[in-house]
């Protein structure tokens, strides 16, 4: 009787062994399968430009930006202008100054290199203007609720390249909240260390897509 007990015991405690690795291996494959979904960036395009979402989350080459640690900021690369440089930085000050004003929120993530794309972006529209990127004025918007037709979205900061130039261009940028799905299932995958603090409460994550336009201010002869 007792070598039965312990008979049913122990195939009672490899079922359940064998049950909860069935279930880590499968939560495994699907984390993979979900990292490996991204949208691939369009370098073509003036108007919008996408980052691999992977990239948002990647624990590993500084991969994501958190306002809150200026440290971790990326350099961008060697090849950029001063003032691609200048204007990153511009954005990333300005959206600092949103997390703790308009945005009103513990912590802003977003890729860490989307402030350089927007401002590689701002420098070749700006490369047909009478006063070049001196007479940019960028308008940030951040959307909420992207996927609403009736939501809008809201002014958070304004960028003025050189104060001391006149406007001569403006431009729209509009961040977005990252409504991607494989973010909204992090709670089932707790063994994801670098999934770990989408949880955090006040925390806004920004989407890699993003919309850039540009507007004239002033009229040529020709038109």
């Amino acid at each position: 009787m007792n070598g039965q007990m312990d008979n049913n015991y122990n195939w009672s405690n490899n079922h359940r062994e064998g049950f909860l690795s069935s279930v880590q291996k499968m939560m495994s494959k699907l984390g993979d399968i979900l990292q490996k979904t991204s949208t691939k960036p369009n370098n073509n395009s003036p108007i919008e430009m996408a980052i691999d979402p992977v990239e948002l989350w990647s624990s590993t080459g500084g991969s994501t930006l958190n306002l809150d640690s200026p440290s971790s900021i990326w350099d961008g690369s060697d090849e950029d202008s001063p003032e691609v440089q200048q204007l990153s930085r511009l954005i990333e000050s300005t959206l600092r100054e949103a997390k703790d004003g308009t945005l009103s929120c513990g912590e802003v993530l977003l890729p860490a290199e989307l402030t350089y794309r927007v401002a590689r972006q701002a420098f070749l529209l700006a490369e047909n203007e009478p006063c070049g990127l001196r007479g940019c004025v960028l308008l940030v918007n951040y959307h909420q609720d992207p996927s609403s037709p009736t939501s809008q979205p809201r002014r958070i900061g304004t960028v003025q390249y050189d104060p001391a130039t006149v406007a001569t261009f403006q431009l729209v940028l509009t961040l977005r909240k990252d409504l991607n799905t494989w973010t909204n299932l992090r709670h089932l995958l707790p063994f994801k260390a670098c999934l770990r603090k989408l949880g955090k409460t006040g925390t806004i994550i920004v989407s890699p897509t993003y919309t850039l336009v540009k507007k004239k201010l002033y009229r040529s002869r020709q038109e």
